[in-house]
């Protein structure tokens, strides 16, 4: 199923993007819903009608961006978008070194900060991605093929 969100749509990600995260998205964009809880953001020239013709002659997964996973009251940033629009976010967890290393081997780490929720994961004002905090840990999302062994 590949879908052009519809304005409205829009407008609820945008606002929940910005109260949960603090980031605003640039002006021109599409989103596109590519399964029942994935979304990708488009910023090309495009219009609807043309990303959905063009969608049925490639895989949605080469237009736009993987940006969010959705799903009733789950709103989880991509391991890209967060890297991309997460720099200003105000809800962010900051690892020290040794932390840092072990998120980007892909490891939950104990959740020492005590918050609960989805946070944008920084070690020296870097991205790292975005995690879920529990009440006993901080759950890992960086997609196996963007671990690194170090």
């Amino acid at each position: 199923m590949t879908e052009i969100l519809k304005r409205n749509e829009r407008i609820e990600i945008e606002e929940r993007l910005t109260k949960d995260f603090g980031i605003k998205l640039p002006l021109q964009h599409q989103f596109i819903q590519q399964a029942r809880d994935k979304i990708r953001i488009f910023t090309g020239n495009l219009g609807a009608q043309d990303l959905i013709r063009l969608s049925k002659l490639l895989t949605i997964d080469a237009i736009g961006l993987y940006f969010a996973f959705v799903k009733e009251k789950e709103f989880r940033l991509s391991y890209d978008a967060s890297i991309l629009y997460g720099q200003n976010s105000k809800k962010v967890i900051e690892l020290n070194e040794n932390e840092a290393r072990a998120w980007l081997k892909g490891q939950d780490l104990e959740n020492r900060w005590k918050k609960q929720g989805y946070f944008l994961i920084k070690y020296n004002n870097n991205i790292l991605g975005c995690g879920k905090a529990t009440q006993e840990k901080l759950m890992n999302f960086v997609p196996k093929e963007r671990r690194v062994n170090l």
